[in-house]
């Protein structure tokens, strides 16, 4: 479960990852292509010219090519990285993975190869952590503000450069409130109702207000760890947790296959004993035209 709230299960390390160290095995990428072209053409053949077809659940997964390096495979492309690009979680303040381009290779030559075009050439988008990330830590990558900002049903979760405006001003009214000749009861008050104050000044932008802190424990929590950590407080879990809770994704690494015309297969990266559970599959729902 991830530790962000109601936005189901996450992806979380067991060990410590060094600041740029590559994160998880590589994936494939699945290009859509003129899906919009498609579905139009799909219901003109049926000579329904007045339809309304609702978005998909993989419209929250997609992802842009631009990243991906794939905006010029056809006039419309949306990319799906079903790896850790689907299973990862966004935090807008906590964002500690960073993907990286793919590789190029067919592993199907179109004059020789009937199943060419049934695989993929995209392989090995990995990530790489832009930070040092603590052992059982949730990993974040980057969705952008923009798909924050897109689906007004979150609310109004706080945006990047919300979280940054809260820290400078937690810090600095940290540093008035101690340049005050002042115990520290009646620092700790000053500082709280200046939180308030800024809180009340910000109520016409709530991304921002919902960033600050909102009592004496969450203000100190704010000065260590930095305001986007108010909102997941669980975002580092033991290894006990991960054991009694998790399930393990690094069973199996994606290769080309020893199948002649399969294109890619997965190898097990240790071994695994029968009845063992190889990988768990979590799926989306897709319609079924």
């Amino acid at each position: 479960e991830s530790a962000i709230p109601f936005s189901g299960l996450g992806m979380y390390t067991a060990n410590e990852i060094r600041h740029g160290e590559r994160i998880f095995y590589g994936d494939v990428v699945v290009q859509v292509e003129d899906m919009n072209l498609n579905t139009k053409l799909r219901h003109w053949a049926d000579e329904d010219f007045d339809y309304n077809e609702p978005r998909w659940l993989l419209n929250n997964y997609y992802w842009e090519p631009s990243s991906i390096h794939a905006e010029y495979d056809a006039m419309n492309v949306q990319s799906i990285i079903p790896g850790l690009g689907m299973l990862a979680n966004s935090h807008t303040g906590l964002v500690n993975a960073d993907n990286k381009p793919p590789t190029r290779f067919a592993d199907l030559k179109r004059y020789r190869d009937p199943g060419a075009g049934a695989s993929t050439t995209y392989h090995d988008v990995h990530y790489r952590a832009i930070s040092d990330i603590e052992a059982g830590a949730e990993l974040y990558v980057r969705y952008g503000d923009d798909w924050f900002e897109e689906r007004e049903q979150l609310g109004e979760i706080p945006l990047s450069r919300d979280f940054k405006l809260a820290d400078r001003s937690v810090h600095l009214l940290n540093e008035i409130a101690d340049a005050m000749e002042e115990d520290d009861d009646d620092k700790e008050k000053m500082a709280l109702e200046a939180l308030q104050l800024l809180a009340n000044m910000t109520m016409s932008r709530p991304r921002l207000s919902n960033a600050f802190p909102k009592d004496a424990e969450s203000f100190k929590t704010a000065l260590r760890s930095g305001t986007a950590a108010l909102s997941v407080p669980n975002r580092v879990r033991s290894r006990e947790w991960l054991d009694e809770n998790g399930q393990c994704l690094d069973n199996i690494r994606p290769d080309k296959s020893t199948i002649r015309q399969a294109g890619r297969g997965a190898f097990a990266t240790r071994s695994i004993r029968k009845g063992d559970v190889i990988s768990p599959m979590p799926v989306v729902h897709v319609r079924r035209y």
